[in-house]
């Protein structure tokens, strides 16, 4: 991340922190596991500047579109975004 996106590196850590209390607290790693994806997913979007660029667009016009096709479109495209994301990270 520090790479890719470093403006996003205080975000991951204050997660990071508040994942391992969790973890620590319920003796599971399912909390790690869980953060572990995110991220990753989240690096390989910023891996890729374009795709990086639309994701933040259509993030912006899911919490902005005046009307509902804009924003269920937007909708979409954040949720194609990270599915694709995530099968790259799966692989």
């Amino acid at each position: 991340m520090a790479r890719v996106a470093p403006s996003k590196l205080p975000l991951l850590d204050a997660e990071r922190d508040e994942v391992l209390t969790l973890a620590a607290e319920t003796q599971s790693v399912g909390p790690v596991n869980g953060f572990l994806l995110r991220w990753a997913v989240s690096v390989e979007i910023e891996r890729h500047p374009a795709v990086a660029r639309r994701l933040h667009e259509a993030e912006r016009l899911v919490r902005t579109a005046s009307d509902e096709e804009t924003m269920r479109s937007a909708a979409r495209e954040v949720a194609d975004i990270k599915t694709a994301a995530r099968r790259a990270v799966d692989e």
